[in-house]
């Protein structure tokens, strides 16, 4: 097998590619894609994702410093190919994220059928109407998401930080603050099993 390798995104020019999609596309499964900071705006830095790869997508500076900006035209991240938790992303601020295309569900990050990690992220100001900051479907998906901020998101029915509407979840060392929903503010569950640890709910 080959190495794992590293590729590179800069907004500013200097790394292998200019957008997150084409770091992602560009990844073979095991390869990182390292994220340079930034805010991160357009077609192809928005509705990323994985197609199933095992691919590692960190931010070198950490969510602080890098900005996905969905502008409220579409979501961060759609994992709908099966990922397990070889797909990973660590350490982006997902802002303003709404589903496309008339999608009623996962504002910020929509997840069917698939488990990924998400770790150390901040999901804010994302709206849909179920599950604003994530919504996690299907009876396969089982993600795990750790240390992450969902702040001001919202939806008009179910789960204004996350919705589980069926699957598994392993959610850990999370923050919910200031969501809002017409049922379950930070968090709402449904036919499903999730498993809170060490986390703070205010707002």
């Amino acid at each position: 097998a080959a190495p794992a390798a590293v590729v590179t995104v800069d907004l500013m020019g200097t790394g292998d590619h200019l957008t997150i999609q084409e770091g992602l596309d560009a990844a073979s499964p095991g390869d990182t894609v390292l994220v340079l900071p930034g805010t991160y705006t357009g077609d192809q830095n928005r509705d990323l994702n994985f197609h199933g790869d095992g691919v590692r997508l960190v931010s070198s500076a950490g969510a602080a410093a890098t900005v996905i900006d969905c502008q409220a035209v579409g979501r961060g991240f759609c994992f709908e190919s099966g990922e397990d938790t070889t797909s990973v992303v660590v350490g982006f601020t997902v802002l303003a994220g709404v589903p496309p295309g008339g999608a009623v569900t996962g504002g910020g990050v929509e997840i069917y059928s698939a488990s990924p990690k998400i770790e150390d992220c901040v999901f804010s100001q994302c709206s849909t109407q179920q599950g604003g900051g994530i919504s996690v479907r299907q009876a396969d998906s089982a993600p795990v998401i750790r240390r992450c901020t969902f702040s001001d998101n919202s939806a008009s029915m179910f789960g204004g930080g996350i919705c589980v509407s069926s699957g598994t979840a392993r959610i850990a060392e999370c923050t919910f603050a200031d969501n809002d929903a017409f049922r379950g503010a930070a968090a709402y569950l449904s036919l499903c099993s999730a498993n809170f640890t060490r986390c703070a709910f205010t707002g």
